[in-house]
């Protein structure tokens, strides 16, 4: 239709804009009653002249060719080949024109310090690693309590202690203090930003041999312009002359003292309540964090609790390690398997693990709560738990339930710190990307992939949950008499949803070294016919008490589709020790 403008083709639109005037314009907008790109009170007037009245004069032509600039303008829109493209802004040619010093607010700078995300377990844990790079064995974290609330927390080693200059060097905020490469500490403030996040008063007293010195930081001397506090040496080795539960201060040591405490304030009715849940929750993360270092015996911790004002009654609680790796028998065959990934020159081993089902051991359990959350990576840095779980973006979901079976170990090397962006207070990080695309795409030397894996942690999950109705997965089959596959079945079977399956017994000639065999494809137990006068001596005369002892003994080698090294060497002890009993 001759001067329509509204065409949803954009250039037609232009070619037929093109070369009018807006008073061949305006008519043409005006024959139609509604015009897009006009407002109500244009569109009314539009209408109306087009109903007879007459339509010129300044005001229309000048409507005219306001509507023409308003259309081009959305032609323009509706086709951005046609709009005018702005060059990017150059940040390049900002200059400098000079500086200017810009200090810390004072009266803000104490604030901060309660939100910077520390645990009460994370501030502790930042403690100890500067105990043990002091070559500590002994640590003891009390509490202290009094009838209107928890006082004051004591964290004491019997490490070597700082001289003077190392402990005012140690209290400064950015300090010189350098962490080599094995070492636990990282930033050098630790043991400022981890004790104010806890408490608004932080004392440090510290023993070497005669020495002794002490140091004390408030959030309100933060304030007036980070005033530290220098205490009396004579007071400071009177209270390092004592002992703190297992640690003694007779040659060296440190002690670090929490008050006012800013996430232990509690009403009296709560107190025994907070402090049970705290100290179990500590002894825990403690447990999972420094478990290498218990394990081995280098390490110990004790925790209690102080009621004033009566004196310690020395009943304490000792941190137990916790490996979250401390499974007797994988739950999967092929496991553990490492993948070697390259990343910055370094070689990382990771190492992929699975548990087995339905465990109880502490190490799964891992304290309580969901285990499915305890799934994914252990990254470790020297020595250290840093990080407990977690696929870090590897996957989607951290709690998948299918996959809780499945927990990788990643020792790094103090070298990838900066890469892995070990934070503040070690209790995470952040691995690179190349770190995760290399981890999908390295292969262990039997060819096992990191998404295969999972799929083989998720099957055995799910065949555990077929098997929830047997504590034996393995009952007595063909080869022992009904009367006795009756009595042995219903003693080991047990509600669920599973059936367990049948082990069959046969006689067989075999190797005169072997005792028995067992046939992975009719998970059958093939005992040694040569044998059979010496075996069957009992009064059944078929050997039934040995073949339940080595179908008990056994059970974990049936259903295998493949027997490894270790399986075929426990198989072939077992066999030289029954006969030895045969005087073979």
């Amino acid at each position: 239709m001759p001067g329509r403008v509204s065409a949803p083709d954009g250039r037609a639109a232009r070619r037929r804009v093109r070369g009018r005037t807006s008073a061949q314009l305006v008519p043409a907008i005006a024959g139609r009653a509604r015009v897009p790109c006009a407002s109500r009170e244009v569109r009314g007037r539009a209408a109306s002249s087009a109903s007879g009245q007459a339509i010129g004069g300044p005001r229309w032509h000048a409507l005219g060719r306001s509507l023409g600039r308003r259309r081009k303008r959305r032609l323009a829109f509706d086709n951005p080949g046609t709009r005018r493209i702005k060059p990017d802004m150059d940040l390049g040619k900002i200059r400098t024109t000079g500086t200017e010093k810009l200090t810390p607010d004072e009266r803000k700078a104490g604030e901060f310090f309660p939100r910077l995300g520390y645990s009460f377990a994370d501030a502790v844990a930042d403690l100890i690693d500067n105990s043990i790079d002091a070559e500590a064995e002994k640590i003891h974290v009390r509490f202290v309590r009094a009838p209107t609330g928890i006082v004051r927390v004591i964290i004491a080693d019997d490490g070597r202690g700082m001289t003077d200059r190392e402990l005012r060097e140690a209290m400064r905020f950015g300090s010189r203090t350098t962490k080599g490469g094995k070492k636990l500490g990282k930033y050098g403030i630790g043991l400022k930003s981890a004790s104010l996040s806890q408490a608004d008063t932080v004392t440090v007293l510290s023993r070497q041999g005669r020495s002794a010195h002490g140091r004390r930081w408030t959030r309100e001397n933060v304030k007036k312009g980070w005033l530290c506090e220098t205490l009396s040496s004579a007071d400071v080795r009177k209270a390092l002359s004592g002992e703190v539960g297992i640690v003694s201060f007779r040659r060296a040591g440190t002690m670090v003292i929490w008050e006012d405490l800013e996430h232990l304030r509690v009403l009296p009715d709560n107190i025994d309540e907070v402090l049970q849940k705290t100290m179990r929750r500590l002894a825990i993360e403690l447990g999972i964090r420094f478990h290498r270092f218990l394990a081995d015996g280098r390490l110990q911790i004790a925790i209690d609790q102080h009621v004033l004002p009566d004196a310690p009654t020395g009943i304490m609680t000792q941190v137990q390690p916790l490996d979250p790796f401390s499974y007797l028998k994988s739950g999967h065959d092929q496991y553990p398997a490492t993948l070697r990934v390259r990343i910055d020159g370094h070689v990382v081993p990771v190492e992929m693990h699975i548990w087995p089902a339905k465990s109880s051991a502490p190490g799964y359990k891992l304290g309580g709560g969901k285990t499915a959350q305890r799934q994914g990576f252990y990254f470790y840095r020297n020595a250290r738990v840093i990080q407990a779980g977690g696929w870090n973006n590897l996957r989607a979901d951290d709690s998948e339930p299918h996959l809780s079976l499945a927990r990788v170990k990643v020792d790094l090397p103090p070298e990838l710190d900066s890469m892995f962006k070990l934070d503040v207070a070690k209790r995470s990080l952040q691995p690179p990307p190349d770190f995760l695309v290399e981890v999908r795409k390295s292969r262990t030397p039997d060819g096992i992939g990191f998404e295969q894996y999972l799929k083989h942690a998720e099957t055995a999950y799910r065949r555990q949950k077929t098997k929830e109705g047997a504590r034996f997965p393995f009952v007595p089959g063909m080869g022992m008499p009904a009367r006795i596959r009756r009595a042995v079945t219903s003693l080991l079977k047990e509600r669920g949803t599973g059936t367990p399956k049948k082990v069959g017994f046969a006689w067989r000639r075999l190797n005169p070294d072997e005792v028995f065999r067992i046939d992975a494809a009719s998970d059958t137990l093939l005992l040694n016919a040569q044998y059979r006068g010496r075996l069957a001596q009992g009064r059944t005369g078929d050997a039934q008490t040995l073949k339940l002892a080595l179908m008990f003994l056994l059970q974990d080698e049936f259903g295998k589709t493949f027997a490894k090294s270790t399986s075929i060497e426990w198989i072939r002890k077992i066999n030289s020790a029954l006969l030895a009993t045969l005087g073979n």
